[in-house]
């Protein structure tokens, strides 16, 4: 099972519930395999062998990736998380102009994410660039990914604000897609596991800027982007925030 998402949109968060939910190995296929989550008390609970029953069998490991390098025969069962992308352009500016100032270049992932983190430090880690300029550069981006996503055929959308608002209805509704049912025991032990805070206090040792969860909230961008990138966000792909419902 393969769950398809742009950056910084709930991706790792969302599939650390289907994996505990499926009793499915999670594994990230952007990275090298096995790397990620790097802390124990993650580790032990996402990576399948748990007592309750597991779907790894039907449905696959639980596989996050921002790329469409999969084959065509996993579309069928493939998951596109999607999340505003107001909201993704903010955090993905934190993200690229804070955390990722902080990782190693090496050993951070398979060669095209190192060549993404050398390409951030060079570009964002002298100067920090306007936030404007920087939603011109990367919304297009997003634009992209989102159509490409729709047009190979991946009809099972998950929208990261239903999966916040209503965790255990949106996975039910999910799982359901596949005719599977997962106790409703379980689906309330994952919420409860991988609750946003709880995730979040696994960092709190680490400086502001070298934590990889930042805020989750939804529609932070009403107060937080300036009318002037509102309406340019509109004007350039206000056709796809209608068609996922942001609209």
């Amino acid at each position: 099972m393969h769950v398809l998402g742009f950056p910084k949109s709930g991706n790792t968060w969302a599939c650390y519930l289907l994996s505990y939910c499926l009793n499915s190995h999670f594994d990230d296929a952007d990275v090298i395999e096995g790397l990620y989550p790097k802390e124990p008390e993650l580790r032990k609970i996402v990576k399948g062998g748990l007592s309750h029953k597991s779907y790894k069998e039907t449905l696959g490991p639980v596989l996050k990736t921002h790329f469409f390098e999969f084959p065509q025969k996993e579309v069928v069962n493939g998951i596109y998380l999607v999340r505003d992308p107001r909201d993704v352009m903010l955090s993905y500016y934190a993200f690229d102009t804070g955390y990722l100032q902080k990782q190693p270049i090496f050993g951070y992932g398979r060669w095209r994410e190192s060549l993404h983190l050398m390409k951030v430090r060079m570009v964002y880690g002298i100067v920090k660039p306007p936030r404007f300029l920087y939603i011109k550069q990367k919304f297009p981006k997003w634009v992209r990914h989102a159509e490409r996503a729709r047009n190979m055929g991946l009809n099972r959308v998950l929208r990261y604000e239903d999966l916040k608002q209503n965790t255990a209805g949106a996975l039910e509704q999910l799982f359901n897609s596949y005719n599977i049912q997962v106790d409703p025991a379980i689906i309330a032990k994952a919420i409860e596991l991988f609750d946003f805070q709880k995730l979040k206090k696994l960092e709190a040792q680490k400086p502001e800027d070298q934590r990889f969860y930042r805020k989750g909230n939804s529609e932070g961008w009403k107060s937080a982007l300036t009318e002037e990138e509102k309406e340019w966000i509109m004007r350039n792909g206000g056709h796809l925030l209608e068609e996922f419902g942001y609209l």
